[in-house]
C-alpha cells in the first residue's frame, strides 16, 4: 500500500472511472485517457452525446439499459469496435452503417424491439457472438449462416415464424 493513500483515491485513472458519475464524466474520462472502453449503461439516455461518435479509439461500447429508441448511423464511425452492448433498450432497427464495424466480434443487442436484421451485417466477417434474445423477430435471416467466424447466437424469446434450415443447422436452434 502507498504511504500517501487516503485510503479513499484509488488514482486519478480509476476515480475518474467509478460508478455513480454522470454520462458525461465517463465520455471526458475516455477521451482523457484513451479508454479502449466507454460504459455508458444505465443512465437512461434517450441519444447518445455527439463527442462518442468521434471516439475512434473505443474497442468496446456499452450502452445496455438506456432508453435508446434509435441508435445513429454515426456507429459507424467506430470501426475499432469489438464489442458493442446495445442490450435493454428500445430500439425497432439497427442502422446499415453497423455494416462498418469490420472488427466488431460481439454484439449484444437483447431485449429491444428488433423486428429486422440490416443485411449490412454481412460484412461483420469477425463477428462470433451475436445476441438477439427478446427482440420482435419473426424470421432470422439466412445470410447469418455466411458469417465465417460466428459461432454462437442467442434467440430465444422471438416469435419465430421463419427460421431458415441454414441457420437451425448450423447453430442448432430448435423451436420451441
Amino acid at each position: 500500500m502507498s504511504e500517501d493513500w487516503d485510503g479513499i483515491s484509488q488514482g486519478p485513472y480509476w476515480d475518474s472511472v467509478t460508478a455513480c458519475r454522470p454520462p458525461e464524466d465517463h465520455i471526458a474520462t475516455s477521451a482523457r485517457w484513451r479508454s479502449a472502453e466507454l460504459d455508458l449503461h444505465g443512465h437512461y439516455l434517450s441519444q447518445i452525446p455527439d463527442q462518442v461518435w468521434t471516439m475512434t479509439h473505443l474497442t468496446e461500447l456499452h450502452l445496455y439499459l438506456n432508453k435508446l429508441t434509435v441508435l445513429p448511423a454515426e456507429i459507424g464511425q467506430l470501426t475499432a469496435l469489438t464489442w458493442l452492448s446495445i442490450a435493454d433498450n428500445e430500439l425497432s432497427e439497427l442502422p446499415d452503417s453497423i455494416g462498418q464495424l469490420r472488427h466488431l466480434t460481439r454484439l449484444d443487442a437483447e431485449n429491444n424491439q428488433l423486428t429486422t436484421l440490416p443485411p449490412a451485417m454481412t460484412a461483420l466477417t469477425e463477428l462470433t457472438e451475436l445476441n438477439l434474445s427478446g427482440n420482435n423477430l419473426a424470421t432470422i435471416p439466412a445470410w447469418l449462416a455466411d458469417l465465417p467466424a460466428l459461432t454462437t447466437v442467442y434467440a430465444a424469446r422471438n416469435p419465430l415464424e421463419d427460421v431458415p434450415q441454414s441457420i437451425t443447422s448450423r447453430f442448432r436452434i430448435r423451436r420451441a
